[in-house]
């Protein structure tokens, strides 16, 4: 059984890092947006599309907002999430090239799970 620096080595230099890292990141992912849909089906406690998000930020509603990757470069959007920050939200920006990322895309790409109803 090895321990130390050696099996720190190996486990970066095989990869197994990224690896983990990277599931972690999808069931983040998995489990946010399992929760938006469980929200929007259920008591309408989210808000989704650009409009309405915004919205949820101004009023310091959003406890979380979700992102796709392929929309934080827009300036709208970048200064959106900027808002969001500071309003204490979260912020979980989600692959689209994973299910999770293509289910918030059909929704506009962009939603907040809320603090409270608006």
């Amino acid at each position: 059984r090895r321990i130390g620096r050696g099996v720190v080595s190996e486990v970066i230099g095989q990869g197994i890092l990224d690896r983990i890292t990277q599931d972690l990141q999808l069931k983040r992912e998995v489990l946010a947006v399992d929760e938006l849909i469980k929200r929007i089906a259920a008591d309408g406690n989210a808000a989704y599309g650009i409009k309405e998000v915004k919205n949820a930020v101004s009023f310091g509603a959003a406890e979380t907002v979700l992102v796709c990757d392929d929309m934080i470069r827009k300036h709208e959007i970048a200064q959106l999430l900027e808002d969001a920050e500071k309003m204490r939200a979260g912020v979980v920006v989600l692959s689209v090239e994973f299910e999770p990322g293509k289910q918030l895309s059909a929704l506009g790409g962009i939603a907040a799970l809320l603090r409270y109803k608006l």
